[in-house]
């Protein structure tokens, strides 16, 4: 995700850069990140409400309020560096004299859509030598809110209708690995000192 923001900030590519925050640190699917809009923001509270989404069906991106299930719909507290950062970024809008409607957007600040969204994440995955795609980030996101968060909680952040769904989305990691061996060094110690 480091290796992503920073290429995304050396092209100057504020699309992918937002769309690297939602999917990367907040879990979002595409969809949730082509929906999102500044109505959604609320900089008085710090919060952002998932309750839109942008899709493509048989070719042709439509605009659904809702989300993919209804736990979907869901309000996620925002840092104060990504308030400051959206609020960054509606002044650029702002200054482009264009409407104040999608907080993702392409470079002529039109709202992006999906299948857009996916290929430029591809290739600036490709540019930096990782093999991945956009919802990889969202499981990123998973493993590592997983090591902090209940698994209800990590059902709720995520969006999903199971805990058994956002449990597919938790990966071992080096880390874990390490931590199961340093158990498993601790828990021998008990058997090897009975012999």
């Amino acid at each position: 995700i480091d290796l992503l923001m920073r290429e995304a900030l050396t092209k100057e590519n504020h699309t992918l850069y937002t769309a690297i925050i939602l999917a990367g640190i907040y879990g979002l699917r595409r969809s949730e990140i082509c929906g999102l809009r500044w109505i959604d923001i609320d900089f008085k509270t710090g919060e952002m409400s998932i309750r839109n989404i942008r899709t493509a069906v048989d070719g042709h991106e439509i605009e659904l309020s809702g989300t993919k299930s209804e736990r979907g719909m869901r309000t996620l507290k925002l840092t104060d560096r990504t308030l400051d950062y959206f609020k960054t970024l509606m002044q650029l809008q702002k200054e482009q004299s264009k409407t104040l409607d999608k907080v993702c957007c392409n470079r002529f600040w039109e709202p992006i859509g999906v299948n857009a969204l996916s290929e430029s994440m591809a290739k600036l995955m490709k540019d930096c030598g990782i093999k991945a795609h956009i919802h990889s980030l969202r499981h990123s996101s998973a493993t590592m809110m997983s090591r902090e968060l209940t698994i209800k909680q990590l059902q709720e952040f995520l969006g999903h209708s199971t805990p058994m769904m956002s449990l597919r989305y938790v990966h071992i990691t080096d880390e874990d690995k390490n931590a199961i061996a340093e158990t498993i060094s601790k828990n021998s110690d008990y058997i090897y000192a009975a012999l």
